[in-house]
């Protein structure tokens, strides 16, 4: 979603209020894409404090379908967006200037890349289901959470593989 901030950057100290709806229907991190299941309209507030620089604050929310790390049953992961942030249009030339220019495109404010970067930056470290999910059986595959399978699922260290053969040739 681009805002057109033509109008804020003719007179310092303007203001505006707006209200626009996600254009985001899928999140992609990089490293995967994950549906967003539902999200509420973006309030926007800018002002321009002058020489081409906003005040931007953002707030929404939105949830997430994420998988969950253990059974890979989809968990819906509530976010709560809200950003304060700084915002220059200068000179793109400039290495330190960088991180402002990003977020401005020919006189516009791409909303979109502001939410998705506060997504990343936010994002958990590990989504389950429920606190003690089972996960998935290591042999079959089998959801460990909807009850056992019945595979041998010992884990048998290789270091022991001749001792555990002394065991075995000892009881025969």
């Amino acid at each position: 979603m681009l805002i057109s901030l033509k109008n804020l950057f003719e007179k310092e100290k303007s203001r505006e209020e707006k209200e626009v709806s996600w254009d985001i229907r899928t999140f992609d991190t990089g490293m995967g894409s994950y549906p967003v299941a539902e999200a509420s309209d973006i309030k926007v507030e800018l002002e321009h404090t002058g020489k081409k620089n906003l005040q931007v604050k953002l707030q929404t929310t939105c949830m997430i379908q994420i998988p969950c790390d253990r059974c890979l049953r989809d968990v819906d992961v509530p976010f709560a967006i809200s950003i304060e942030k700084r915002i220059s249009k200068k000179n793109p030339e400039k290495k330190e200037d960088f991180e402002d220019t990003q977020y401005i495109v020919d006189d516009c404010l791409d909303v979109d890349k502001i939410i998705r970067d506060e997504l990343l930056l936010t994002w958990p470290a590990k989504i389950l289901c429920k606190e003690d999910c089972k996960g998935l059986c290591s042999v079959c595959g089998h959801d460990l959470n909807a009850g056992d399978c019945g595979c041998d699922r010992e884990v048998k260290d290789p270091r022991m593989a001749a001792i555990q053969d002394i065991f075995k040739n000892a009881d025969q």
